[in-house]
């Protein structure tokens, strides 16, 4: 699971990250059924070369560069726990799609 920052804050995205750089993961396709699967829970999902599923965070921020949202990060449990609630989530979501990959090498 990961969960990705970039722009200093202005984009946050979180799922299912992959290892493209590889040789074993990079020739290997995106498994379909997963971010199906994830799809139904986050419907922008998507497949990336760096992610098996990818999405684009909107809650509990969707620009975490702004000084209310920092301000929010630092007074307000609930803001890491709605993180940590989706990233649970996505990888509940994950977890058996994960374990047949790994079980097929």
């Amino acid at each position: 699971m990961e969960l990705n920052v970039w722009d200093y804050g202005q984009g946050v995205t979180l799922g299912l990250g992959r290892d493209a750089g590889k040789e074993h993961i990079k020739k290997r396709s995106h498994c379909a059924e997963l971010l199906t699967a994830v799809s139904k829970r986050y419907p922008t999902a998507s497949a990336r070369k760096w992610w098996e599923a990818a999405v684009y965070m909107q809650s509990p921020a969707a620009d975490w560069q702004k000084p209310k949202v920092l301000w929010q990060m630092h007074t307000d449990p609930r803001f890491l726990e709605d993180v940590a609630e989706q990233l649970l989530e996505v990888a509940k979501i994950s977890e058996p799609f994960v374990d047949k990959l790994v079980g097929t090498k």
